[in-house]
């Protein structure tokens, strides 16, 4: 006797237990800290989770039945399903008292005479609906009388409000009653919205009649359609599902397989050659191939059959008549085929969406993502060709664009208009300017112009001038070689071929610095302080500038300015010079030997040591007035070395000599 009320106490505690409790079993011996008699208990006897554990103890009531559990095992696993149930209980009671906090439980029932069968049976299938969510409990409840009360509202209200006369309830019981209060009380506050769709349901009568009489649907078939109907959010597709795929109401079977195996109007078809559905149907295929041409038209004939019902359908492009373009694309069906358990593609959404703004719209009939199609208003559809035009982008594409370009859209749009009117120019740019970058994932910059990316590979000089660019100074063919190959692996350059392409394309790159260092030929400019050429190439530069010979440190100077380097190695290189371009005269200087030094005197003498000696004591003896000018002739006719020569041996005195400098300024 003692087992049996435990049982029963477990089994009212376990309709209050949430379905979603459960714990792995090593976790609840970590959380509960579980004795190793207690755990080895569970394991050995396949309770792997606390859900098991419940379970069990729900229907046997004890653990003493187990091998090696004892009195002190069997408290510590009892207490443990207690302790769960009782939680479950509480939060169920939680739940139950926040839903019928905003509910009036004594609201008074309807007259349900008044209403007609097809009200009542979408009430009683809303009734089994709830119902299904209560607990065990309230379920046992309803179960066993009669008439059944699940399953009819008028009898549930009648025995629900006969039960919350009675006294005398248990905690348990009167939980289970607020739960059956609850249901009744939404219930009729239900019935009580049907007074205000009177014109909805007036609605639902007459195209209920129509479909059965065009279509051959039963009232059955259509009920569950109700109250979304009412709710002016008619499930269009599902319906259409049912009547071409699923049931074939209004699709014959060659039609029916004609649409599937030529249109990919659902996820899963597979389009199918006109001889394999030709041979199946017994039907030739120049004819399956006319069928075909016809479906579109025939599914929009279909959806007009059904009468005027859009303002009983709650879709987005149906409510965008003022829009020049209308987008139906594969997000947009994925939020179809969610919201109404169907599995369309874009491409049939959008036809049925024709059906009923044919009156404002054109359909583009290119497709080149498949996955996207498009509504244009027909104002501007009149005036321009959106199909040829799509076309012209998809033919620009697909040429080789070796470097990125934009076109000016006013100017294409404007060239290919078909009327002379020009008032709804910007509209139809704004529209081409959509379909590019919906269909071919092209950008528009700010004025308004496509840009076309280039959809050839790079050369290595392309990769090279970037590499450049990046670095911003010249680099060695060793570094770009490296760089280059750390890039792009697989190009696999090395420092010769990228010298050698450098020479080859010398209008690109300069050689700048010693070496073998390269950079832009652009970055030639006196800003950048940079110059392409050996050192040979700019001595003759700086020579050619002038009218008589340089002392060869002026012209290693003018070399240092663009280049890493001493006077001794540009005064080596020039020596060293195979093309005979200098000539060296005596006392270091040097010209040019293409060039006739015409009224110049350059019978150069070598100069010494004591020559700056001397120089240095004539600058001294003139105690603070210093005068370049007298210096230069002073040399001239103390030295007789030509004017030129003369100047050149001033100038390195004074420039040893800070102050003189300073006071011959």
């Amino acid at each position: 006797m003692e087992t049996t009320e435990t049982t029963t106490s477990a089994t009212n505690e376990s309709s209050a237990m949430p379905a979603s409790i459960d714990i792995p079993l090593p976790r609840l011996r970590e959380v509960e800290q579980m004795s190793v008699r207690a755990w080895n208990a569970c394991k050995n006897n396949g309770l792997h989770s606390l859900r098991a554990l419940l379970d069990h103890y729900n229907f046997y009531g004890t653990f003493t039945k187990f091998r090696n559990v004892g009195r002190l095992t069997e408290t510590e696993l009892t207490g443990i399903c207690r302790k769960y149930l009782e939680e479950g209980r509480g939060k169920q009671l939680q739940d139950v008292e926040e839903k019928s906090a905003g509910l009036d439980l004594a609201i008074p029932s309807p007259d349900w005479s008044l209403w007609s069968n097809l009200e009542l049976a979408v009430m009683n299938k809303e009734l089994q609906q709830r119902l299904g969510e209560l607990s065990t409990s309230a379920k046992d409840l309803l179960r066993f009388i009669v008439p059944q009360v699940d399953q009819d509202v008028r009898a549930f209200d009648t025995y629900v409000t006969l039960l919350r006369q009675r006294v005398g309830f248990t905690a348990a019981d009167r939980l289970t009653l607020q739960e059956l209060l609850t249901v009744r009380a939404e219930l009729i506050q239900m019935s009580e919205q049907f007074s205000t769709h009177l014109r909805e349901e007036e609605a639902f009568r007459k195209f209920t009649a129509l479909w059965c009489e065009r279509l051959g649907c039963t009232p059955e078939e259509i009920l569950p359609y109700r109250q979304a109907f009412i709710a002016r959010r008619f499930p269009l597709f599902h319906f259409l599902d049912q009547l071409l795929f699923q049931r074939s109401l209004i699709f014959s079977g060659h039609l029916r397989a004609a649409m599937v195996g030529r249109f990919r109007f659902r996820l899963n078809d597979q389009k199918r050659p006109l001889e394999e559905i030709g041979e199946e149907v017994g039907l030739t295929r120049e004819r399956i191939r006319q069928i075909a041409i016809t479906i579109p038209a025939r599914i929009q004939a279909a959806v007009r059959t059904l009468g005027p019902i859009a303002e009983y359908l709650s879709y987005q492009p149906l409510n965008h008549h003022g829009r020049d373009l209308i987008i139906v694309d594969d997000t947009y069906a994925q939020y179809i085929n969610a919201s109404e358990g169907v599995s369309f593609t874009s491409g049939f959404l959008v036809i049925v969406f024709e059906a009923f703004l044919k009156e404002q719209y054109d359909r583009i009939e290119e497709d080149f993502d498949a996955a996207t199609d498009y509504l244009v208003h027909r104002e501007l559809a009149a005036e321009f060709d959106f199909d040829d035009y799509l076309r012209r982008i998809a033919g620009r594409i697909s040429e080789r664009i070796p470097q990125p370009y934009t076109l000016n859209l006013l100017d294409e749009v404007e060239a290919n208009l078909q009327t002379t009117s020009r008032l709804r120019l910007r509209r139809i740019c704004a529209v081409c300017e959509l379909l590019a970058n919906e269909e071919f994932a092209i950008a528009a910059d700010d004025s308004g112009g496509l840009c076309f990316q280039r959809n050839t590979k790079k050369r290595i000089d392309e990769h090279l001038a970037d590499l450049l660019l990046e670095a911003g100074t010249p680099l060695h063919v060793e570094e770009l070689a490296a760089r280059l190959n750390e890039r792009f692996p697989e190009i696999e350059t090395t420092a010769e071929s990228v010298r050698s392409l450098m020479l080859r394309l010398n209008e690109r790159f300069a050689r700048f610095d010693t070496g073998s260092t390269y950079g832009l030929r652009e970055w030639e400019t006196e800003s950048r302080g940079l110059k392409s050429g050996t050192f040979a190439d700019l001595a003759e530069e700086f020579l050619l500038e002038s009218d008589t010979p340089r002392h060869w440190t002026e012209v290693a100077e003018y070399v240092m300015r663009y280049r890493t380097t001493t006077e001794r190695t540009v005064f080596g290189t020039l020596k060293a010079d195979m093309r005979g371009l200098f000539i060296f005269y005596d006392g270091g200087m040097v010209g040019l030997a293409a060039k006739q030094y015409e009224g110049v005197n350059t019978n150069y003498r070598t100069t010494s040591a004591r020559t700056y000696e001397g120089l240095r004591q004539v600058i001294q003896d003139m105690r603070g007035e210093v005068d370049a000018q007298q210096l230069v002739v002073y040399c001239m006719l103390h030295y007789r070395v030509p004017e030129q020569q003369a100047r050149y041996l001033v100038q390195r005195v004074l420039q040893s000599n800070p102050q003189a400098m300073e006071e011959a300024a």
